[in-house]
């Protein structure tokens, strides 16, 4: 439960107890991959074992570091990243192998969508993300770094990677639409402001989202063209 601490020298525990830790060189601009060390301290004369380490904040078991480590690491059987809710309504995101090893992580925000190519994370930061507000960012899972790419967006229900993982399919003012990498935004459908939620099929971009306008018309699943051209299926 402590915080991150430089350690030049070594250092004493009275506990067991699992040490994360990364190594930084000498500028400090580079950082290792997130490491864990667990150690468990023998109980001499057989007697009862010590109570626990004191549980600070029980309510938050994996307090991020302030800084994130270095370039994320993807499992070679698969990664999920995916999204906790604190207590006190603060979204942070974070990575977790397949095999439900190497939980790690990753930055701040809300609703992490990965690219198909390991590159690139969009997710929401700001506003209130758990009721679908906020700007999309962009991080870029190699180095580290973060961009806004759409900021004040508003009502943003959700968005997802077409198979290139050059841009995405997002649900914007009254429109799905692309948005670039580099921040360009074009409108694909924009027939009603309850087309929502699109998601991109790996195979051939072609886009499904959902309609519950409350006002009129079918609700349901509908599908469309890559380039956004109706094909009226629902």
């Amino acid at each position: 439960n402590n915080p991150w601490t430089t350690y030049s020298a070594s250092f004493v525990i009275t506990n067991d107890a699992t040490i994360q830790y990364f190594a930084s060189n000498g500028s400090g601009t580079g950082r290792s991959e997130l490491q864990s060390a667990a150690y468990v301290l023998g109980h001499p004369g057989g007697g009862a074992n010590p109570p626990p380490p004191l549980q600070i904040d029980p309510n938050n078991t994996n307090t991020p570091p302030p800084l994130s480590t270095n370039a994320l690491v993807l499992s070679d059987i698969g990664t999920i990243f995916y999204g906790r809710r604190s207590a006190n309504n603060v979204g942070s995101i974070w990575a977790i192998g397949l095999d439900g090893t190497a939980d790690t992580y990753i930055t701040m925000g809300a609703r992490p969508r990965a690219s198909e190519d390991g590159n690139w994370l969009a997710f929401l930061r700001g506003g209130d993300p758990f009721n679908n507000r906020g700007d999309v960012w962009l991080r870029n899972l190699r180095t580290g770094a973060e961009q806004p790419l759409l900021i004040d967006a508003g009502f943003v229900h959700g968005f997802d990677w077409d198979p290139g993982s050059s841009r995405l399919a997002v649900d914007y003012q009254c429109a799905i639409s692309s948005l670039n990498t580099n921040g360009l935004l074009t409108s694909l459908i924009s027939a009603d402001c309850y087309d929502e939620s699109p998601a991109v099929s790996p195979v051939d971009g072609e886009l499904a989202f959902h309609n519950v306008n409350p006002n009129g018309g079918p609700d349901g699943i509908y599908v469309a063209g890559a380039d956004g051209s109706c094909h009226c299926a629902s």
